[in-house]
């Protein structure tokens, strides 16, 4: 093709203004109008410097092969030839870097112990060895402070600091394995707090029962559920049994026994009412039936005595016939 005129604008706007033309040109994937041959032609025209700063702008909208290909370009300034094929070479030595770095790390993946995960399991590994050391130590410490719900790590580091038997390897261990530590103690402290208030409750529970059932052997029928407090508060005064037992307590038991006692009393009222209930349904019951198996009666008297009826006519016309046949006979042997 021919080459374009070689006046370019001096003034720097529209210098600019054509550079970006010329590389518009060029764009290709959808950004500018891909073509290759009236780039370079343009690229020719632009002044040195501009061509030079802008040039390794030309994979982005062109393609790295760009380079070579401007080689062969007439009209193109050697030093803008030069700049292209300097480019060109140090991205082929950074790719060959990355190559290399890429194969050693390959080798290195395949030797055990050098996935994510096994990397991962050894540092933790290495920090639990590490914290039982630094524990050990805290442990060593006679006059280490007891820690509560409360202790902070820095009271706990401050406090082992100024204990009498704490070494400098004390006094240099990370805060971490003290916060870790203090956590540690915290939580057991927590689990023994606990583990108190179920024996305090299972032994409440135990104490309780053990009034409820000595309080209705105590009492016997005359426990109801009108019983009041009071009333079982003056049974009791006194008693062994219940001087194991606070009165706060006591009234829970009671409490609770009263609830039981109502509950049996209702339920046996409940069926008391069922069965009575059920006793004048089935008196009801019986009266229907018993006039049901009357009426079958007269229907089966009827029936059999429409069957006799039938039973007489038929005898009857067999007498008539027989009579008549006798009569016929006779009639023939006076006739003979």
């Amino acid at each position: 093709p021919p080459p374009l005129p070689a006046a370019v604008p001096a003034e720097p706007a529209s210098l600019a203004d054509l550079t970006v033309l010329a590389f518009q040109t060029r764009a290709t994937r959808g950004m500018g109008k891909g073509e290759k041959d009236l780039f370079f032609q343009m690229l020719a025209t632009l002044p040195v410097e501009a061509a030079t700063a802008t040039l390794h702008l030309v994979p982005h909208f062109g393609y790295w092969k760009d380079y070579l290909l401007m080689q062969g370009v007439a009209g193109i300034d050697a030093a803008v030839k030069d700049k292209a094929l300097s480019l060109l070479a140090d991205q082929l030595l950074k790719d060959a870097a990355e190559l290399e770095a890429a194969e050693e790390h390959g080798l290195a993946a395949g030797q055990p112990g050098s996935t994510p995960q096994e990397l991962f399991d050894d540092f933790m590994e290495q920090a639990r060895e590490t914290y039982s050391g630094h524990r050990r130590l805290l442990r060593g410490v006679s006059g280490a402070p007891p820690v509560t719900a409360a202790t902070t790590a820095d009271e706990f580091a401050a406090a082992i600091a100024s204990a009498a038997d704490a070494g400098s390897e004390v006094a240099s261990l990370p805060r971490a394995s003290l916060a870790a530590y203090v956590a540690e103690l915290k939580e057991k402290a927590r689990e023994e707090a606990a583990e108190m208030e179920r024996s305090i409750r299972k032994q409440q529970r135990s104490a309780i029962e053990a009034f409820q059932g000595a309080l209705r052997g105590l009492m016997g029928a005359t426990l109801t559920s009108a019983t009041t407090w009071q009333e079982v508060a003056a049974v009791v005064s006194g008693k062994a049994f219940a001087s194991a037992l606070a009165e706060p307590l006591q009234r829970q038991a009671f409490s609770e026994l009263h609830a039981e006692v109502k509950a049996a009393e209702d339920k046996e009222a409940a069926a008391a009412t069922g069965a009575a209930a059920g006793g004048g349904e089935k008196e009801a019951g019986g009266e229907e039936g018993g006039e049901r198996k009357r009426h079958k009666k007269r229907e089966r008297r009827r029936d059999e005595g429409s069957d006799d009826d039938d039973e007489r006519r038929k005898r009857k016309k067999e007498k008539r016939d027989r009579r008549r046949r006798e009569k016929e006979a006779g009639e023939a042997s006076e006739s003979g």
